[in-house]
């Protein structure tokens, strides 16, 4: 698995994200973008992700149970009115499963 970008602590936020404290990365950060199209379903990147986490399970485990913290951060842009979105049962499990909290960020354009 390698890290669509990575960042450590301190490093400059990009201006997409200028509602995070100060515009720096608060702890180091290996971001993992999904290649799935922006605009498809929020499930359908879960999926991915959730693919992804399945195949190193053991691992993802073995550095939870070292006090590795791992956030998932999705950020969902509504369009044309929509203020609803669903995640099925199968893609939310795995993350529950490891011990990972989901944020979402919902931007509305």
């Amino acid at each position: 698995m390698q890290p669509t970008r990575q960042h450590h602590k301190g490093d400059p936020l990009s201006e997409r994200f200028p509602f995070i404290k100060d515009g720096v990365f608060t702890k180091d950060a290996w971001l993992l973008i999904s290649p799935v199209p922006e605009d498809r379903l929020l499930d359908e990147h879960l999926a991915w992700h959730a693919k992804l986490l399945r195949q190193h399970m053991i691992f993802m485990k073995r550095l939870r149970s070292e006090g590795v913290t791992i956030d998932i951060s999705c950020t969902c842009k509504l369009r044309d009115g929509t203020t609803q979105f669903a995640i099925s049962s199968e893609q939310i499990d795995i993350f529950s499963h490891i011990g990972i909290q989901l944020t979402y960020l919902v931007i509305r354009s």
